[in-house]
């Protein structure tokens, strides 16, 4: 399935995050698609100051991606110990939801494997399981890939995501921050639409 029909201009979104990077890296081109065709996009952090982050090269990241600085939430939760925080982290996403009042929201995968996206995805299903619900995809952290729908997107999203990515200073010897394993990505998920380039996420919930 495609999203473009469940992604239509001046929605609300609501990006999930339990480190800076985990949308940015699965979804950065959507997450610059949908800014550009007039969304309101909003991007929560559970967990900023782990691994090495700085807030002043999140900050810049995610502005090169197009978002507001607004519109950006950066927490504080103890990295790799979100399994202790399950009830706060619910009840931080009860107040996302009622303060922003999303139309679609994305979050970890289900298949996640990092402690983090996994209490963050089960988290963020129940809060948010009776909208319309996205799970983003990393494949170096999935037991094994749940794809159904993908959004296309073009090569001037695919080079805001790298520009994004690329300002990440402190993370750039991951071997995923590799330009090449984020473009293989983008042309791997389109190859499932007969497309040049997509990106890949697994439907939670939908409501038509």
């Amino acid at each position: 399935m495609g999203i473009k029909t469940l992604i239509s201009n001046n929605m609300k979104i609501l990006i999930i995050n339990s480190h800076p990077d985990d949308a940015l890296l699965s979804m950065g081109g959507s997450i610059a698609k949908f800014i550009e065709e007039g969304n309101d996009v909003h991007y929560v952090v559970f967990s900023w100051a782990g691994q090495g982050f700085n807030k002043e090269e999140i900050m810049n990241s995610l502005k090169i991606l197009g978002l507001k600085e607004s519109h950006i939430r950066l927490l504080n939760y103890e990295v790799r110990n979100f399994p202790y925080f399950g009830s706060a982290i619910r009840q931080e996403m009860v107040n996302l939801r009622d303060q922003i009042k999303p139309d679609k929201v994305f979050i970890n995968s289900s298949l996640d494997l990092h402690q983090d996206h996994e209490t963050t995805s089960k988290e963020g299903y129940r809060v948010f399981r009776e909208l319309t619900l996205f799970g983003y995809i990393l494949p170096w952290n999935v037991r094994e890939l749940k794809l159904g729908a993908f959004q296309e997107i073009e090569p001037k999203h695919l080079d805001i995501k790298l520009k994004s990515i690329k300002a990440l200073n402190s993370q750039q010897f991951r071997f995923y921050y590799n330009p090449e394993v984020i473009k293989a990505m983008a042309t791997m998920f389109g190859l499932f639409r007969r497309k040049k380039l997509a990106e890949g996420l697994e439907i939670m919930n939908i409501n038509l």
